[in-house]
C-alpha cells in the first residue's frame, strides 16, 4: 500500500512540485509512518490475541471453580439436612454422623485450598491486565504520533500550494487524510478493547434513558433517522462508562447498517426476573446467519466500509461478558436487525 500510495503521489504531482522540499519531506514521512504502523499494529494484534486467549482460559477456569464449590455447598447442605433427620428419628446411629464429620472435614479442607488458587490466580490475572493496559497505551502514543506528523505535513501542503494543486491532486490527499483519521480510531479502539477489563465496574446508578440521550446527541445520526424509545427503560447499576460504550457502539452499528430513506431504531427492555433483557433493533440492510457469531470477534467485518474498524462490536461483547450476561441477534437480509442482550440485576 506504501508503494502504491508513493506512486499515485507522484504520477498525479507536477515536475516542479516533486522537486519542493515539502513534498520529498511528506513522501519520507509516509514512508517511516507506514513502516512504523504496519510494525507496531501486528506487534498489537498479537500482544492482544495471547493475553485475550490467557485471560478468557483463566476466566474459564474460576468459573468452573465456582461451579465446583457451587455444587460442594449443596451437597454439604444436603447432608446437614439429611443428618438432622436422622438425628431426630434415629438418635443412636452415631456411626453417620462420624462419617458426615469427616466428609465435611475433608470438602472443607479442599475448598481453602481451591479458594487459595483462586487467589493467586486473581492476583496473576491483575498483574497482567496492568502489563497488558500499560503496553497498550505505550503503544498507542508511538503509534499516533507519526500519524499526527504526516497529517500536518499534508494539511500544511494543502494550505500552501492550493493554488498550484489541482482537483485530483487534492482528492488523493483528502484519501490519505481519511485513511490517516481510519487509522487513528483503529488505534483508540485497540486501546479501548485491551483496557476494558483493567476498569472497576463500581456500581453506580445509570438512567438508560438519559444515556440514550446523550448518545444519540453525540452520535451523526441522519436526520431521516429516528431514534424511538419504546416502553420506559429501567435504571441499572454499572460503570457509566462502560454502559455508554455499550449502547453506543450498538446504536452507532445500527445507523451505518440503515439504506432506507427513513431509518427506524427502536430501544426496549423484557423484564425477565433476575435480568434485563434490552433490545435494539433498526431497519437496515439486515445481517446473514454466518456472520451472526463473526461480527463480535474482533477485527472482523462483514462488508467492505471504509470507515469500519471490526472493534466495536467486540467491545461490545466483552463489555456483556465483564457483567456475565449474553448477547445474541436476529436478523432478515434487507428487512431488520434486532440485537439481544441481558444484564443481570
Amino acid at each position: 500500500m506504501n508503494r502504491l500510495l508513493q506512486r499515485q503521489i507522484k504520477k498525479n504531482l507536477s515536475k516542479e512540485l516533486l522537486e519542493d522540499k515539502a513534498i520529498q519531506n511528506l513522501l519520507e514521512a509516509i514512508n517511516s509512518s507506514y513502516e512504523n504502523y504496519e510494525d507496531q499494529i501486528s506487534m498489537t494484534q498479537r500482544a492482544m490475541k495471547i493475553s485475550s486467549d490467557e485471560l478468557f482460559s483463566a476466566n474459564q477456569k474460576l468459573r468452573k471453580e465456582a461451579d465446583t464449590n457451587k455444587e460442594t455447598i449443596q451437597n454439604i447442605q444436603q447432608i446437614v439436612k439429611t443428618l438432622n433427620l436422622k438425628s431426630t428419628h434415629n438418635p443412636n446411629d452415631n456411626l453417620e454422623l462420624t462419617e458426615v464429620a469427616t466428609y465435611i472435614k475433608q470438602q472443607s479442607k479442599e475448598i481453602a485450598m481451591v479458594s487459595k488458587e483462586r487467589e493467586e490466580l486473581l492476583k496473576n490475572l491483575e498483574k497482567r491486565n496492568q502489563v497488558l493496559s500499560e503496553y497498550a497505551h505505550m503503544v498507542s502514543h508511538d503509534l499516533k504520533s507519526p500519524l499526527r506528523n504526516v497529517n500536518s505535513v499534508i494539511n500544511w501542503i494543502m494550505d500552501d500550494n492550493k493554488d498550484q494543486i489541482d482537483s485530483t491532486c487534492t482528492s488523493h490527499f483528502e484519501l490519505i487524510l481519511q485513511n490517516l483519521e481510519k487509522m487513528d480510531s483503529l488505534i483508540s479502539g485497540i486501546l479501548e478493547y485491551s483496557t476494558i477489563d483493567a476498569v472497576n465496574i463500581k456500581k453506580n446508578l445509570i438512567d438508560i434513558e438519559g444515556l440514550i440521550d446523550d448518545i444519540t446527541n453525540k452520535l451523526a445520526i441522519p436526520d431521516e433517522t429516528e431514534v424511538r424509545i419504546v416502553g420506559k427503560l429501567p435504571t441499572v447499576e454499572g460503570n457509566q462508562n462502560l454502559f455508554f460504550k455499550l449502547f453506543r457502539n450498538i446504536i452507532d452499528n445500527a445507523v451505518k447498517n440503515i439504506v432506507n430513506k427513513e431509518g427506524l431504531i427502536q430501544i426496549g427492555v423484557i423484564d425477565k426476573n433476575t435480568e434485563w433483557e434490552f433490545y435494539i433493533s433498526d431497519n437496515g440492510k439486515g445481517i446473514k446467519p454466518e456472520y451472526h457469531e463473526k461480527i463480535f470477534e474482533i477485527f472482523q467485518k462483514i462488508d467492505d466500509d471504509a470507515t469500519a474498524t471490526g472493534i466495536g462490536l467486540a467491545i461490545v461483547k466483552r463489555i456483556i461478558d465483564l457483567y456475565c450476561g449474553k448477547i445474541w441477534l436476529q436478523s432478515e437480509v434487507g428487512l431488520n436487525t434486532t440485537f439481544f442482550f441481558t444484564l443481570p440485576k
